[in-house]
């Protein structure tokens, strides 16, 4: 049989070349669906001032505005998914999102913002679980973790771009047009998007919610992984959204500057960790599959004492760099190592709920997995966040929002724990799912 020939039903014959250029093509869906979900917060001052919307307000913003939303459309446009419609719904979803981030730069106040806010959120819930779902039909299980990186590869490197580029574009026109940067390159994308990727022929026997909710909650190890992810989201979101803004009051940063501060030392050093703790996972994986929980157990733990110093560490300790104005704060150190080994978690997290859940329920299962996640991490970390800052302001001042991501990164802690739960039952959970008729891609040679 010619190599052509070897194909799986839920897989099209495709070569190595095509499937890097899938990887590639959702790199940059991801990178767009992050950049369009922050460029709020890199503006969260200037947006404050001129509406009048507090930090408590913005928390909700931040958070539940576009997290609630996001859960509600996931479970449909999952299912839509799952149906062989991948690529539509990707194309139409970036569309749209991108669209109602444009339509931000009109906002007049707090409940303009926030309806837009949930049309973004609407639209995002295309791009993670669809993209999880059609990525993992074009590679092995054993290939998955470093595969599957792009997901959240994508997702630190939009986070970045949208801080830095939304910073320098707010500060040099205004933050209105930060987001009109930010939505037109989406909506063009879709398109090309829509015409390049092939969708894989579709499983014979779609499965209901029911059955997916079912099967993949009476697997013990998802039920601990899900719970980890959402632990470690709590703190990462929390701290993420609000880091820009602590680097704006503690350092006296401009957007611009606070936005290429936070790209060096907190997305950029992710963006290699992500790599490495799939990577990292997928080498062990053949030694003991425990590893897969226990790489990101072990940075999860390790991230915590790095981000301690990075918040405490006083702001006027630098590093005499001539090319720095005023030296390389040394707290920004910390912040770089804490980013690789705290990202460990992303990559793995991804490849073990695609390898447990079975290919009729795969953007199910993700969407499964991200809406439990996303409610506790995205909806109520950076509301949190900016609860405290109100209730610390009256002591601390400025200061506060030093203690209020103190509070959050000590909850890391937990998601350790709960990988450390599932690496107890994942071998046994694994048996009998290991997709064997998954083909490799074939070479270009």
């Amino acid at each position: 049989m010619s190599a052509e020939a070897r194909i799986a039903p839920d897989s099209t014959p495709v070569s190595t070349r095509y499937v890097r250029f899938v990887l590639g093509m959702m790199l940059l869906v991801m990178v767009i669906n992050s950049v369009d979900r922050t460029v709020l917060s890199i503006v969260v001052q200037d947006i404050g001032q001129e509406l009048s919307i507090d930090d408590r307000e913005m928390g909700w913003l931040l958070g539940p505005a576009f997290t609630f939303f996001y859960l509600l459309a996931s479970f449909p446009l999952a299912a839509f998914a799952d149906g062989g419609r991948r690529r539509l719904v990707i194309s139409l979803g970036l569309f749209f999102w991108s669209f109602f981030t444009l339509l931000t730069s009109l906002v007049t106040g707090f409940w303009s913002l926030f309806l837009l806010r949930m049309g973004v959120g609407i639209g995002e819930a295309s791009a993670s679980a669809p993209g999880q779902s059609l990525i993992s039909s074009y590679v092995r299980p054993e290939q998955r973790g470093q595969s599957l990186s792009v997901i959240a590869i994508g997702s630190v490197l939009g986070l970045a771009l949208g801080m830095m580029v939304g910073g320098y574009m707010s500060e040099w026109y205004g933050w209105r047009m930060a987001f009109v940067a930010a939505g037109i390159p989406g909506m063009v994308f879709a398109f090309v998007f829509f015409s390049t990727i092939r969708e894989p022929a579709a499983p014979a026997n779609p499965v209901t919610w029911r059955e997916t909710i079912r099967e993949m909650f009476a697997i013990r190890s998802f039920r601990w992984i899900i719970a980890g992810q959402a632990t470690a989201l709590f703190a990462s979101m929390g701290r993420n959204l609000w880091e820009p803004t602590f680097l704006r009051r503690v350092y006296d940063m401009g957007a611009g500057e606070a936005g290429l501060w936070y790209f060096l030392t907190s997305p950029l050093p992710s963006a290699l960790g992500i790599y490495l703790g799939g990577r990292f996972a997928d080498r062990l994986w053949s030694r003991d599959i425990r590893w897969s929980m226990w790489v990101p157990a072990i940075g999860q733990v390790a991230c915590v004492p790095l981000l301690a110093l990075f918040l405490l560490w006083p702001e006027s300790d630098r590093l005499p760099f001539s090319s720095i104005a005023g030296g390389f704060p040394v707290a920004m150190l910390w912040s770089v190592v804490a980013s690789v080994v705290g990202s460990w978690y992303a990559a793995p997290m991804l490849s073990a709920t695609q390898g447990l859940s079975p290919a009729a329920m795969r953007a199910r299962a993700a969407a499964l997995a991200s809406a439990v996640s996303a409610l506790i991490g995205n909806g109520l970390g950076p509301l949190v966040v900016g609860d405290l800052n109100m209730r610390l302001e009256p002591t601390y001042g400025e200061n506060a929002i030093r203690y209020s991501l103190l509070v959050i990164v000590l909850t890391t802690l937990f998601s350790a724990l709960c990988w450390l739960g599932a690496s107890r039952h994942i071998r046994e959970d694994f048996e009998g799912r290991d997709d064997r008729a998954t083909p490799a891609p074939q070479s270009d040679q």
